[in-house]
């Protein structure tokens, strides 16, 4: 027997506003917002399919330094708690809210 779980993915939008600004040929900030509207109904969460609406908060700054940039950017996104279904009548106990915070680093050089 074959199981199918029914995803029930729908159109979504994802709004974004920021700004980028250069403070001198050295230093470059950004700041930025956004709403992630979750792809998956309620009915269809499982742990397998977890889409939440979510809101993000990120920011960053680059360095620039001949042909070398260092970027680095934080992020912080809410997620809207839901609870998660592990199948059509179990129902686990507690939300998941799905938040989630990270730090992001890169090195690139230009040619």
């Amino acid at each position: 027997m074959v199981h199918v779980e029914k995803l029930g993915f729908r159109n979504s939008y994802y709004l974004k506003l920021g700004g980028e600004y250069d403070l001198n040929d050295s230093w470059t900030i950004r700041l930025g917002f956004s709403y992630d509207r979750g792809a998956v109904p309620k009915e269809t969460l499982s742990l397998t399919n977890i889409d939440v609406d979510k809101i993000n908060y990120l920011g960053g700054f680059t360095y620039h330094w001949g042909a070398y940039d260092l970027n680095v950017g934080a992020f912080y996104s809410i997620g809207k708690e839901q609870r998660v279904a592990i199948s059509d009548n179990v129902t686990l106990p507690g939300n998941f809210d799905l938040d989630a915070r990270g730090i992001l680093v890169s090195i690139n050089r230009s040619f």
